[in-house]
């Protein structure tokens, strides 16, 4: 014989002395529901504040990118620019005016305008223009007023403008079997190569 929380027979129910909804749903099954309801209301918050607290380490457009930079490579840094391919960044930070050189760090996306640090190489380069293996190709910065074009001879010989100063670009393989980078003036002289 059935018997629901307040020992009601399955003759109340056939004589009227109750019914389905009070013996099963509101005397057995509304304890359940409320306990339910008080773990999925706890299981979201403790959600939620993981959520946060996963988010708050997130670093927060080019200031945030900044901020990362000196924190962990000194005062001195200064934002140059970046480039984006396949949901990273690969963002360069300047130190040292009168010998400049650069540091990439790489970021992942994390939404607009929102990174988190994926790779910090802690090489630092000369600012005038270098490059960094990055992806399928190489993330290329340029500092030097002199230098007007990029050219790179690999499968096939690409030359790449440079428009403004500091300049940013990712050039991706095309399939030789090696690459060589020339930083060219206006008239085609090499001032740098890689």
């Amino acid at each position: 014989m059935w018997y629901d929380s307040s020992h009601k027979k399955w003759e109340d129910i056939r004589e009227g002395r109750t019914d389905w909804y009070t013996a099963f749903v509101k005397e057995m099954w509304k304890p359940r529901l409320i306990c339910y309801s008080a773990l999925f209301v706890f299981l979201l918050c403790v959600f939620l504040l993981l959520k946060i607290a996963d988010e708050s380490s997130f670093i927060h457009g080019e200031a945030g990118m900044l901020e990362y930079a000196r924190q962990a490579h000194g005062d001195g840094l200064e934002f140059t620019g970046s480039v984006s391919d396949g949901g990273e960044t690969v963002a360069w930070f300047t130190a040292d005016p009168l010998n400049p050189v650069c540091i990439p760090i790489v970021f992942t996306q994390k939404g607009k305008d929102t990174y988190s640090v994926a790779n910090d190489p802690n090489s630092f380069r000369k600012a005038d223009a270098c490059n960094f293996l990055w992806h399928f190709g190489y993330a290329i910065h340029v500092e030097d007023h002199e230098i007007a074009k990029i050219q790179i001879i690999s499968g096939g010989n690409t030359v790449i403008p440079v428009t403004e100063y500091p300049f940013n670009t990712y050039w991706e393989f095309d399939g030789g079997s090696s690459t060589s980078i020339y930083y060219l003036d206006e008239n085609g002289n090499i001032i740098e190569h890689d």
